[in-house]
């Protein structure tokens, strides 16, 4: 059986059946975000499940405005390093593709996504409808 627990107060939990040192924060705007406290990075949790890659800033900015500054797009090696761990589906359903926040090196016009639950990663057109998630550091 796999558990989540969502904390009110920013009290730090240990979720063994995830393998993370994961805190759920809640903002008073209702905003709940997950602190990995292994890297510290804060991943949103309520981003959306449509843009494309060259509006993907603005979901990022928006979440700035209901849960505080300095949210970006991921790297592929924040993804990835979130991979190590299993993702619960709860948090992010199979099948989702997430934005970096990377261009194609051989193609300016594509940008790398990571893919879960297998955390591969892939190269697809910046006009192309994927999920955000944003992040920070903490």
């Amino acid at each position: 059986m796999r558990s989540i627990l969502f904390l009110v107060l920013a009290t730090p939990v240990y979720c063994a059946t995830l393998g993370l040192d994961l805190l759920f924060v809640h903002h008073r705007d209702g905003e709940v975000t997950l602190l990995d406290r292994r890297s510290g990075l804060e991943w949103s949790l309520a981003g959306d499940k449509g843009t494309a890659w060259t509006s993907s800033g603005e979901v990022c900015i928006e979440m700035g405005d209901r849960a505080g500054g300095g949210w970006r797009l991921p790297r592929v090696a924040e993804l990835l390093a979130f991979c190590e761990e299993p993702v619960p589906a709860e948090l992010i359903p199979a099948g989702t593709f997430l934005w970096s926040s990377e261009l194609a090196l051989d193609d300016p016009g594509s940008a790398l996504l990571i893919e879960l639950p297998h955390c591969t990663a892939v190269v697809r057109r910046v006009g192309e409808v994927h999920t955000v998630r944003c992040v920070r550091d903490r």
